[in-house]
């Protein structure tokens, strides 16, 4: 563009600017020989279509006369043209100029003139007749073109800039957007390389962390989480930057012994960096596990409830028929009368003294003071006195067996606890057993005893059989007594440093179980049941410190027929769902997952997939179907340590699970 025509040197002088900046100390001056005129009007060219494409006019004013000069197509470059403005002096300038911005305008004209050479720049807005407004951006400086010349004109460019306004507007209302968010979001966002440095904190200025922002820019996430949770983070950093897809995890936090919990939500963010959107949830994780133990409390309250109301009842029932017939005999004279009657007193006294033991037993089990006698034991005679005493009680279509080794058995126990124990078996099952038989035997393998109980007799249905062992639970209420013997049975056992269990088949029968150790001496005895009754008061009493196994199985039969393979070494508990695993998960902290995954609706995989993301060291074990090779791949790739095929044997259940715990 032209600043003047000629100067001493006989040549032009055009003004380059760079239209990036759009700035006046961008401008690069150099000059044209007038005696190329080709060249000059070739630059010109140039420097117009670089103006014009960038919308920019150049101009210049003779502040004597206030005529402004436009050195290309200056009103239709910057668009003015089409809100109807025309002007070629600054008094017609003035009336197309907005009020409130005219005397900054005059104003930064002033200074122009005052400090010669120094760019100014000032925004305005251009008015149109009809009240249109186009903002404009004008930047100049004063010049005196010869030495010596007394003519002051002022030279510049002005640049349309809507549409820098419209982004502009549109920066700042994404800052405020993001400044109200980050204020509003009830977390913060750290954002991680794939090292696990901290390379940004985002976070609302009302909230404060462990370590400042200075801090923890340029941290290694190692020195801000545990080594688990760190393992966990970086897991499903690396997961995220390969796959693109968005990672969500819980992971807890001990902060002055206590313990937090947090949710990150892992998106990509810019190359090799990933974005987490962290919040506490506590609360939430403390809500459910309330919740749970609400639960617990109410069914464990509803049960007590049932059992007590039960026993009002078996308590009144040989009470009344002793009371009852007390009152007959006294007025009866017959012999054989006499003799009925007594018989059936003494019959409800032994009912309601086992009733009031069981409830003494049960009473001091649950404050923790059973009370076990060690001594030398004979197992033989035991069984044989066991035999005597329940052969006159068998029904005459039921055959009772008994079957022991032929070599003396001794160990040191409690011969008591023990009888007590087989008396209970017996007992329920000479009240199921209308005929057939009634087996007792006696193994010895190893270093342990094996007592069994089989009956041919009524069996228990397979929804009942979880249910077999727990407290306050009577699986018959046509039958008498208090339904404790079983939890009473257990709970000996277990005491004795032994374990229990049971299967049965409805309508066939059943078989009760329970082993016991063999102790050479008395203080041997002595101080391993010793052990095993501090070792049950620190554990949970229902599972007498066995490891922890969730079972997401929504077959009862199959559950039923797991807990027959597993149940005297592990504790199971059943889920149906994948929310009821992951309470159970955050309630209880089992030891090891086993997840069905052969259900159509997938819920296994699933399941897998959120654990993991709570703990990738927790040990999952699948159960698909045999020949389901896609299921066992997915069940891989969601995070499982192991599979087991179905149908699969107790001792390859047994192998996978103990290869993990």
């Amino acid at each position: 563009m032209i600043i003047n025509d000629t100067n001493q040197n006989n040549s032009s002088t055009f003004v380059i600017l760079d239209p990036k900046l759009q700035r006046m100390d961008a401008l690069q001056f150099f000059s044209v020989p007038d005696n190329n005129p080709g060249l000059l009007k070739e630059y010109f060219q140039k420097v117009t279509a670089i103006l014009s494409n960038n919308h920019i006019g150049l101009w210049e004013c003779d502040m004597e006369n206030a005529c402004m000069k436009y050195l290309n197509d200056f009103l239709h470059v910057l668009k003015l043209d089409k809100i109807g403005l025309q002007y070629d002096n600054l008094t017609k300038l003035e009336d197309y100029v907005h009020p409130e911005d005219l005397p900054k305008l005059w104003e930064v004209f002033h200074l122009a003139r005052t400090q010669k050479g120094k760019n100014q720049t000032i925004r305005y807005r251009a008015i149109g007749p009809q009240g249109e407004v186009m903002w404009m951006e004008d930047h100049f400086y004063a010049i005196i073109e010869e030495e010596g010349d007394t003519r002051e004109k002022i030279i510049g460019y002005t640049v349309n800039i809507e549409k820098i306004l419209e982004e502009e507007i549109r920066a700042n209302q994404l800052a405020l957007l993001s400044k109200a968010m980050n204020e509003a979001q009830p977390g913060f966002i750290f954002v991680f390389d794939d090292k696990f440095f901290l390379r940004e904190v985002f976070m609302p200025d009302s909230m404060k962390l462990l370590h400042s922002m200075k801090e923890l820019i340029g941290m290694d996430g190692r020195h801000i989480y545990s080594p688990e949770v760190s393992e966990l983070i970086i897991h499903n950093i690396h997961g995220c930057l390969e796959d693109g897809q968005l990672r969500e995890l819980e992971y807890p936090v001990d902060l002055n012994n206590l313990r937090f919990y947090y949710q990150a939500r892992i998106v990509p963010y810019k190359e090799n960096m990933v974005l987490a959107m962290i919040q506490d949830i506590s609360d939430r994780i403390r809500r459910i596990e309330e919740l749970v133990e609400v639960r617990k409390q109410e069914e464990t309250n509803k049960m007590k409830s049932t059992f007590l109301a039960n026993m009002s009842h078996e308590i009144r029932t040989p009470l009344n028929a002793i009371v009852g017939f007390s009152e007959i005999l006294a007025a009866e004279d017959d012999p054989e009368n006499r003799e009925e009657f007594i018989s059936i007193i003494r019959k409800n006294s032994d009912l309601l003294l086992q009733i009031i033991n069981d409830i003494l037993d049960i009473s001091r089990i649950e404050s923790g003071k059973i009370e076990i006698n060690v001594r030398e034991t004979d197992i033989n005679a035991l069984i044989k006195e066991v035999a005597e005493v329940h052969q006159l009680k068998m029904k005459r279509e039921v055959e009772f067996i008994v079957m022991m080794p032929t070599e003396p058995v001794r160990t040191y126990s409690d011969p008591n606890r023990i009888k007590q124990v087989l008396y209970n078996f017996l007992s329920n099952a000479i009240k199921h057993t209308a005929e057939g038989h009634i087996t007792l035997r006696l193994e010895v393998e190893k270093d342990e005893i094996h007592f069994y109980v089989t009956d041919s007799g009524a069996g228990i249905p397979e929804d009942k059989m979880p249910y077999l062992f727990q407290r306050f639970e009577k699986l018959n209420s046509f039958i008498q007594g208090t339904g404790l013997g079983l939890v009473i049975s257990k709970n000996l056992v277990e005491h004795m440093g032994g374990r229990i269990s049971a299967t049965s088949v409805f309508r066939e029968g059943s078989t009760f179980t329970f082993s016991l150790p063999i102790y050479s001496s008395a203080q041997e005895a002595t101080t391993a049941i010793s052990n095993q009754t501090i070792a049950n008061k620190k554990s949970n009493s229902d599972d007498s410190g066995k490891k922890r196994i969730v079972v997401l199985e929504p077959d009862d039969q199959d559950f039923n027929t797991l807990n027959d393979m597993l149940g005297s070494d592990y504790s199971l508990s059943q889920t149906r769902t994948k929310s009821e695993t992951i309470d159970l998960y955050v309630s209880e902290k089992p030891d090891l997952f086993l997840l069905d995954i052969s259900n159509p609706d997938n819920e296994g995989v699933e399941t897998i997939k959120r654990i993991r993301a709570f703990s990738i060291n927790i040990p999952i074990i699948a159960m698909a179907t045999h020949g389901n090779y896609i299921d066992q791949e997915h069940a891989f790739k969601a995070g499982c340590n192991d599979v087991v095929l179905k149908p699969f044997t107790t001792s390859r259940l047994q192998d996978a699970i103990v290869a993990y715990i």
